[in-house]
């Protein structure tokens, strides 16, 4: 309600923090629904990596309809290109979404290798009536789900209890997909991994 809301100033309105969704009406605006926003890095941080896998695989089985991908580079001057892609998908129940994914490959040369180069978000749209439900944004939506795709992969294709894995690569990806697989393959007792840079590889090491 208009009661639970207070003035931020500059014409802003501050919602309580324990409010999900509220319905607002300011200076004879119509009433709209504000989304529920969702930090992806604070929920999936505390997630199970074996529940990530088994919902991506009873995801699989719905009927989901991807209707369309979209890319396109992103001139900038002075700087590196970036790029941008949107996934348009729904459900035969009505539900709608859309992810949007933004890459700008120099940010570590230009603020640090702990940077991210990839930024992501998901909007949900209701089934009802097609309002915006909620908006999942944070880095680790992305991670967790492309890590928890390969590891669904290897649920049907690797040896029941694999023993050793290899690692291709070092990146932003590379802890999230050694912890979920780990927690697939609780088998595994060695892990290698190679990377071009040997020096991030061994940082790799010492993190996991």
């Amino acid at each position: 309600s208009g009661a639970d809301l207070r003035d931020a100033g500059n014409g802003a309105v501050e919602l309580p923090a324990s409010r999900s969704s509220v319905r607002v009406s300011i200076d004879g605006m119509h009433a709209s629904t504000l989304p529920l926003l969702i930090d992806s890095d604070a929920v999936l941080g505390n997630a199970s990596p074996r529940q990530m896998v088994d919902a991506l695989a009873s995801g699989h089985l719905r009927r989901d309809v991807s209707t369309t991908r979209m890319y396109s580079p992103i001139v900038r001057e002075a700087r590196a290109d970036a790029e941008e892609l949107t996934w348009l998908g729904s459900r035969t129940d009505g539900r709608m979404g859309m992810k949007f994914v933004s890459v700008s490959a120099d940010n570590p040369e230009r603020m640090g290798s702990g940077v991210d180069t990839i930024h992501s978000a998901f909007v949900l749209c209701d089934a009802d009536d097609a309002h915006l439900q909620c908006f999942i944004g944070g880095n680790s939506f992305t991670r967790y789900k492309t890590a928890a795709d390969s590891a669904l992969g290897a649920r049907f294709l690797a040896p029941t209890r694999p023993t050793r894995l290899l690692m291709i690569g070092a990146g932003s990806q590379a802890p999230v997909h050694l912890q979920v697989m780990c927690a697939e393959f609780p088998s595994l007792e060695r892990i290698d991994v190679w990377n071009r840079d040997r020096a991030r590889a061994e940082r790799l090491a010492e993190q996991m």
